[in-house]
């Protein structure tokens, strides 16, 4: 293997580049997918915002897991209608934390 690799390490094992690698999406993006309604008026949001959960095993490179925020269920899918290119914090609006937390493990001492 070349010290100075230009290709990922799986274009350099496999010959050529993974096959979902433009279907890449960021973990708890938002997606706007088809909603289940039937008819709907012109002026309504038809779609159904739901949160990315990464990609799916043994399907197709374009299906995604996703979580219904509104149900908390999974849902995989291939029929999203567009990606928001934002997280479900900046698409409903919520400012980002002021201050980072910390969470500390320490240990008893029995």
């Amino acid at each position: 293997m070349p010290a100075n690799k230009t290709a990922s390490a799986y274009k350099l094992f496999h010959g050529e580049d993974h096959k979902g690698l433009h279907h890449l999406h960021m973990f708890g993006e938002v997606a706007a997918a088809k909603g289940s309604h039937k008819t709907q008026s012109k002026l309504k949001n038809k779609g159904l915002h739901l949160l990315s959960c990464g990609i799916v095993r043994d399907h197709a490179a374009d299906c995604f897991a996703f979580l219904n925020p509104n149900t908390k269920k999974h849902v995989e899918s291939r029929d999203m209608n567009s990606w928001l290119n934002q997280t479900c914090g900046e698409c409903e609006g919520l400012s980002p934390p002021s201050q980072l937390s910390t969470v500390v493990h320490v240990p008893c001492g029995k």
